[in-house]
């Protein structure tokens, strides 16, 4: 479904494939999304790009770094890209992503429309922004610390993070196995082979 509604995005436009890969990539919450400006992106050579949550941006005033994937730079580059070449200046609040009439900033009920009307169009039924954010906790979650995760998503408490922690009968199998693989030698009746 994630490659369905990326694409669907594609589709839409370069505005469109911004913002859902940014906020599917970042996790960001919707507010923080909408509230960040051009210049709080930093670019660098040797680091990947991130974005500078402040106090006043982030939930609970705890202000982190948020680093941008590869393909999520990519989009917002080809989108500045654009607007740079269709002549508008950025006036004004000098927001990370225009509105649909590209007058301002887009809003929180705006880039709600944005990820409902592609996931309509990917034919998909409830897709919100913080779908996206769950996306990117779940499947951090299944190849990171939960501590990685919960910085990413700016959480305070830990028991917030563990509840994107499901584990299934595989993964408890798989564990088992590699448990016994590695102490093969052991014998848990106190002998010794």
């Amino acid at each position: 479904e994630e490659s369905r509604f990326v694409h669907a995005a594609v589709g839409m436009g370069v505005r469109e494939r911004a913002v859902v890969v940014f906020l599917l990539r970042t996790g960001l919450r919707v507010a923080e999304f909408v509230a960040l400006r051009r210049e709080q992106v930093a670019w660098g050579e040797k680091v990947r790009p991130a974005v500078l949550l402040d106090a006043g941006q982030a939930k609970g005033h705890r202000p982190r770094m948020v680093e941008i994937a590869g393909d999520a730079a990519g989009a917002l580059e080809a989108y500045w890209e654009e607007e740079k070449g269709s002549g508008r200046l950025w006036l004004g609040s000098g927001k990370l992503v225009r509105n649909e009439r590209g007058e301002e900033g887009l809003s929180i009920r705006g880039a709600q429309r944005l990820i409902e009307g592609v996931g309509r169009r990917a034919g998909l039924e409830w897709v919100t922004p913080h779908s996206l954010r769950h996306t990117l906790a779940t499947r951090m979650i299944e190849v990171a610390p939960v501590t990685v995760v919960q910085q990413m998503l700016g959480h305070a408490d830990i028991r917030t993070t563990q509840l994107y922690v499901t584990t299934s009968r595989e993964q408890v199998r798989r564990a088992l196995a590699a448990v016994v693989a590695h102490h093969a030698a052991w014998d848990p009746a106190g002998d010794r082979a």
